[in-house]
């Protein structure tokens, strides 16, 4: 699959918010988002300027668009659409650094590039960024994106306390996938309420769904490690198995196995790896659950959000079809 194909999915999969002019309103995010993390010390602004131009398709953004629920585009959500994505760019440079990634998207990272001394002074400065754009708001803002990084950095934690553990439970991998991403998508949706003044029931309503999509998007993700391609994700796959952060499909894998067998199994290429877990069904189970969060995040939107209730399926078929490799993609259902 070429680049220009995946860059049309991303922006029919944008096109799934059912919002017009949403293209338009993410050009201006960026725009803002350069505007933002301007600095004129040349040490920063360097890689600034190579982060800022390989931002993704920006969900997040588009969440906090939609779930505000306004046809236009104020000021009020231009500022809450960047923090959460600048936000989101904090977490990706630190998450990078943890992991010694040499490429995200294609584009070489800053730790690589420049060192993880520079990756955490631009990490802090985009963070400072986004609480900037918060404030423009108002102090809920400000606490929600505060609270919502504290909780992804102790999701992290979490995450960094089980490395290597075979015997990782299912239990420990939900938590801290709750933590580092659908606390995210909850605090996007939460933000587009916030900024437009709704009241605390579609906050509740719009958190449930965030959270719901939130932890299909990183099952869907830890599937894709296994089942993609560098091509295709344009990052290498198999990352988790080697770094020991063991997900969903590997888990259920490793608790049939004695440990001399789990070593066996950790120890190979992740094709073989990802060979087993489509064979024992551990792939299908984590798919099933990634159907059971679609679900839920769908039933959770009332009729006023009912534009969002398509998002979870439509992003789960969307990767399905445009990113998991060729060799695979017979033997899934979608």
């Amino acid at each position: 699959m070429t680049l220009y194909s995946r860059e049309v999915m991303e922006r029919d999969l944008v096109d799934t918010f059912g919002i017009p002019g949403l293209d338009g309103y993410l050009k201006q995010v960026d725009q803002l988002l350069a505007q933002v993390t301007h600095s004129s010390n040349i040490l920063l602004q360097k890689p600034l300027e190579r982060l800022t131009k390989n931002t993704g398709k920006k969900l997040r953004a588009s969440l906090v668009i939609a779930a505000s629920g306004e046809t236009k585009m104020t000021g009020n959500i231009l500022a809450a659409a960047t923090s959460i994505e600048l936000l989101h760019l904090a977490s990706l440079i630190h998450d990078d650094i943890i992991d010694a990634a040499s490429t995200r998207r294609d584009v070489v990272t800053i730790n690589q590039k420049e060192g993880s001394s520079t990756a955490i002074l631009v990490g802090d400065y985009v963070l400072a960024g986004a609480m900037s754009q918060a404030a423009m708001i108002s102090s809920a803002a400000v606490e929600l994106l505060a609270s919502t990084f504290a909780e992804m950095c102790a999701g992290q934690a979490s995450e960094l306390s089980d490395l290597g553990n075979p015997n990782r439970t299912l239990a420990a991998y939900y938590e801290v996938i709750d933590q580092k991403t659908a606390v995210l998508m909850s605090a996007s949706c939460v933000m587009g309420s916030l900024v437009s003044k709704q009241s605390q029931t579609n906050d509740t309503v719009l958190a449930k769904f965030g959270k719901n999509f939130g932890m299909a998007y990183q099952l869907i993700d830890d599937v894709l490690d296994f089942l993609s391609s560098k091509q295709l994700s344009r990052k290498p796959i198999g990352i988790d198995l080697k770094s020991g952060v063991y997900t969903m499909p590997l888990i259920i894998t490793l608790q049939k196995f004695d440990t001399p067998a789990q070593k066996q199994l950790l120890a190979q290429p992740v094709e073989i790896v990802a060979d087993e877990l489509l064979a024992n069904g551990s792939i299908t189970k984590t798919l099933t659950k990634i159907r059971k969060h679609n679900r839920a995040a769908a039933q959770a939107v009332t009729k006023q959000y009912s534009h969002l209730s398509n998002l979870p399926e439509a992003y789960f078929n969307w990767a399905l079809s445009s990113q998991v490799d060729s060799r695979y993609r017979g033997t899934l259902s979608s």
